[in-house]
Order: C-alpha cells, then sequence, then structure tokens
C-alpha cells in the first residue's frame, strides 16, 4: 500500500487499523512490515499501531531502527 496525502489527514490511523485486522495473534510469523521514510516517523507508526493494537491480545510490535 502506498498512501501519500496532506500531513493530519489520518494516514496512519487508516494504514495502522488495515494492517491490525489482517494480523493472527496466534501466529508467530511476520505478518505486517511497515516501513517509513525516517525515523521519527517510524516511532510515530509504532505509537499508534501499539495504542490501536492494544486489545488484540497477543500481538507483538517490533521497531527496527
Amino acid at each position: 500500500m502506498l498512501l501519500q496525502a496532506k500531513s493530519g489527514t489520518g494516514k496512519t490511523c487508516v494504514f495502522s487499523v488495515l494492517a491490525l485486522e489482517e494480523v493472527n495473534p496466534t501466529d508467530e510469523s511476520i505478518q505486517v512490515l511497515v516501513i517509513a521514510p525516517c525515523r521519527e516517523i517510524a516511532f510515530q507508526n509504532a505509537q499508534v499501531i501499539k495504542a490501536l493494537g492494544q486489545f488484540k491480545k497477543g500481538m507483538k510490535l517490533v521497531k527496527l531502527c
């Protein structure tokens, strides 16, 4: 998925929700990979995904920078 839109339009939230819907917490393989253009956006993405995915029991999030 490639996203391009103005700042503040909810891109991170949208792709995070779509990605989380695809995650099966019982499967321990890598299921979603998010690549960001810089470290700051990578951290922002990780924070949003962690916050939205807190109710998905068994989900693991790993940040690689």
